[in-house]
């Protein structure tokens, strides 16, 4: 519920923050920006806007819990901006606000419908173009797994695994190797060393793979290391 409070206010915040902009902005192209038009134009302009998002929330043009197509969300605009400039020139209409300036009621009027669009238009854009992960209410975290429950997956899968290999391998190494390795496979030799002999000494046969978790640069016989190797591969 939280990231669908944030989602609408921040819709909320954007096109009040547009409105209130516009008021100013049309007080300053009629004459100027004083108590005086304040007074005048304040209470029948702030009218307007209370009714506009009063109504915005009524048709739920704001996304919230669910995202609109694009031209749903357009269709919803226009529809809230038409009921509440019918309202507003229906209320002056009705008590005769004959002194008000058509110039500032028809700013704030088309201003906030252009205000709103291209606010509109720009949030389309970032929302086509970005994922945010406050919108993602049922998105899981995944775990990974800790080093014992690795060992106990790995020695399933690989009976013939040396336990003490598993005791000197770090948390990385046998989450690869838990990942990595062919779980239907009972015929895989892991080590962990640089000499031939605990290779040769092992006992068993008919191994299929054989991994060693050393660098081939730390084997001193590496020609001896490698013979011990194909002599444990049925196709050595």
């Amino acid at each position: 519920m939280k990231f669908f409070m944030k989602r609408l206010l921040r819709q909320l915040i954007l096109n009040f923050t547009g409105a209130i902009v516009i008021f100013f902005l049309s007080l300053a192209w009629h004459s100027s920006i004083n108590i005086e038009n304040l007074e005048r134009y304040g209470p029948v302009i702030g009218l307007y806007f209370i009714v506009h998002f009063f109504t915005s929330l009524l048709y739920r043009k704001y996304e919230t819990d669910t995202y609109y197509p694009r031209m749903q969300l357009y269709s919803l605009y226009f529809r809230s901006w038409m009921i509440s400039t019918g309202i507003l020139l229906l209320f002056i209409y009705v008590f005769q606000y004959s002194y008000l300036s058509r110039f500032v009621i028809l700013t704030n009027i088309f201003g906030l419908f252009l205000t709103e669009g291209a606010l509109l238009h720009l949030y389309l854009l970032v929302r086509s173009s970005t994922v945010d992960i406050d919108e993602l209410p049922n998105a899981t975290k995944t775990e990974v797994p800790d080093a014992t429950q690795i060992e106990e997956a790995l020695a399933k899968k690989i009976p013939e695994i040396d336990p003490e290999t598993l005791t000197e391998l770090g948390e990385d190494s046998l989450y690869f190797l838990s990942q990595a390795l062919d779980k239907f496979s009972g015929k895989t030799m892991i080590f962990n060393t640089t000499t031939s002999f605990n290779i040769t000494s092992r006992s068993g046969a008919g191994y299929t793979k054989i991994v060693n978790l050393h660098r081939l640069n730390d084997v001193r016989y590496i020609n001896k290391f490698l013979e011990a190797i194909n002599e444990k591969l049925p196709m050595g």
